[in-house]
């Protein structure tokens, strides 16, 4: 349903968000929300890429990101309310 320079991209951004979370270790605040950070980044647009690659019906691939991106901010909404 995109094109084909965003899933390039979207592909090096999962690999890379991917690397981003080994410094998980150093238990620092900042560093927890920086890979809660990552790791939504990261689940997102795993999903956003199976979604494109296995629905092939444009309106219910819509459907299914437009639900990924109020499930991503649900999830949000509750990554915050255990961090605060």
């Amino acid at each position: 349903m995109l094109n084909a320079s965003y899933f390039k991209l979207s592909w090096w951004i999962i690999r890379l968000s991917g690397l981003l979370m080994l410094p998980g270790i150093f238990y620092d605040f900042e560093i927890i929300v920086l890979i809660y950070g990552i790791i939504l980044v990261h689940l997102k647009l795993g999903l956003e890429s199976i979604v494109n690659d296995y629905i092939h019906d444009k309106a219910t691939c819509i459907l299914y990101l437009l639900f990924l991106r109020l499930l991503s901010l649900e999830m949000l909404y509750l990554i915050l309310d255990f961090l605060l």
